[in-house]
């Protein structure tokens, strides 16, 4: 069912994305090892005592746990929401719609590899580089958490929170691939690669600030897998995980249904083999 030289190909096109987000995440967390303390350290509260408390809640800033495993778990509420989001949603629709768009991904249904073959590489490398680079940025983390503060990090449930938001993020990457499986321009591309991973974000951000706007933390699926959760080992985290890879897997399952029977124009193919003909 794989593409092994179109899986290839789609690490070839995507590994800067892939990269600079995936060092963005590292570069963060060892910033979060630089600021702390076991006494929720003077370095962070001067360095961020000019900036307004709703920013730094806004941005997973204001560490609720002293512990460093609580500290860093700040992380996860809000720039490891933000990071592989953008990525899902900037590769789903890359991948799909706009490799249909250019005609690259017409082509490749032209070949002897056929629809269900192409649409399914394109689904696997989303998820597999989405997973690739949680898997990083964690084993970083641990090792730099090891190196700077030795035995500091409680690695069970940093583990536990690294799968819950890969968890999470694959099924709205899900969403975004059912989106842009559809077509680009089509009213599920927009709604489910665009609207919705951004109305999540920012509900997920408003949910930081609690309070009032605490209650809006439930209309988004990251509140499934908080740092929290994973730290306090809520049993419910262990129900959601699965549901999550269950529910991600089905629209992953349902984007090849659809693309297998979308009518792609016989003028758009013609068009695309003679200038491969032409090269």
């Amino acid at each position: 069912m794989l593409s092994v030289p179109l899986f290839k190909e789609d690490i070839k096109e995507s590994r800067k994305n892939w990269l600079f987000c995936t060092g963005f995440l590292c570069l963060l967390f060892l910033i979060h090892l630089g600021l702390y303390s076991p006494l929720v350290g003077t370095r962070f509260e001067s360095l961020f005592s000019y900036i307004p408390e709703w920013i730094l809640r806004l941005l997973g800033l204001l560490p609720e746990d002293p512990s460093l495993t609580g500290f860093v778990g700040g992380l996860y509420r809000f720039w490891y929401v933000l990071v592989p989001c953008v990525y899902t949603a900037r590769m789903a629709r890359k991948l799909v719609a706009r490799q249909e768009n250019t005609g690259t991904l017409v082509y490749y249904v032209g070949t002897p590899l056929g629809r269900e073959k192409v649409i399914f590489t394109q689904g696997y490398f989303l998820g597999f580089s989405l997973f690739f680079m949680i898997a990083v940025s964690a084993a970083f983390g641990m090792i730099a958490s090891e190196l700077l503060l030795p035995e500091e990090l409680e690695i069970p449930q940093f583990l536990l929170m690294n799968l819950g938001i890969f968890c999470v993020h694959f099924f709205v990457g899900s969403l975004g691939f059912l989106g842009s499986s559809m077509g680009n321009g089509s009213i599920g591309c927009l709604a489910l690669g665009i609207g919705l991973p951004v109305l999540w974000l920012l509900a997920a951000a408003l949910g930081n600030l609690k309070g009032a706007f605490g209650v809006f933390r439930f209309f988004t699926p990251y509140s499934l897998t908080t740092p929290d959760r994973a730290i306090q080992g809520d049993v419910l985290l262990f129900l959601f995980l699965p549901l999550l890879l269950a529910l991600g897997g089905g629209a992953y399952w349902l984007a090849i249904w659809v693309f297998k029977r979308r009518d792609l124009t016989m003028g758009q193919v013609k068009k695309v083999f003679s200038k491969h003909r032409k090269q």
